[in-house]
């Protein structure tokens, strides 16, 4: 509906580029013919399947459905609680020792002369003899012939 001014719209619509709008809550579809988020909300998701979400900043708790990470931010587990916040990804030697970083995938976050960097995880079959180092997900590091290799 064209509108000059939100006082042409109906009631509980809004007058947006002179159209009139409605006000999507938490978890409404948007984006669709007419349709905004209200307040702090943001229209995010693949096309058609757009909904109103809360953008939420490091540390906070995130459920990925209708409260999101800002950009940058990823929605992960990061205890034995389950519980999913916002982390930053850290990359490939890069410091993993404060709070709320995680390293990315294939990475584990590991002493290194008494500094926590993000260390490479290590290949099936390859060399797990420095006790600080992690195989890949699903191996584990094993005695074979007095050597210690992922397996």
């Amino acid at each position: 509906m064209w509108a000059e001014h939100s006082s042409n719209c109906d009631m509980g619509l809004i007058c947006r580029n002179g159209f009139c709008f409605k006000i999507g809550s938490l978890g409404a579809a948007c984006n669709s013919e007419f349709k905004i988020c209200s307040g702090s909300l943001l229209c995010l998701g693949q096309a058609g399947q757009k909904t109103c979400k809360k953008q939420i900043t490091l540390g906070s708790v995130c459920d990925k459905s209708q409260i999101v990470c800002e950009r940058g931010l990823s929605c992960l587990s990061a205890g034995l609680d389950g519980q999913k916040t916002c982390i930053r990804e850290v990359d490939l030697s890069e410091s993993c020792a404060e709070p709320n970083l995680a390293c990315t995938d294939d990475h584990s976050c590991i002493s290194v002369d008494g500094k926590k960097k993000c260390t490479q995880k290590v290949n099936l079959s390859g060399s797990c003899e420095d006790p600080n180092l992690l195989c890949k997900d699903g191996h584990s590091c094993l005695d074979v012939n007095e050597t210690k290799i992922c397996r």
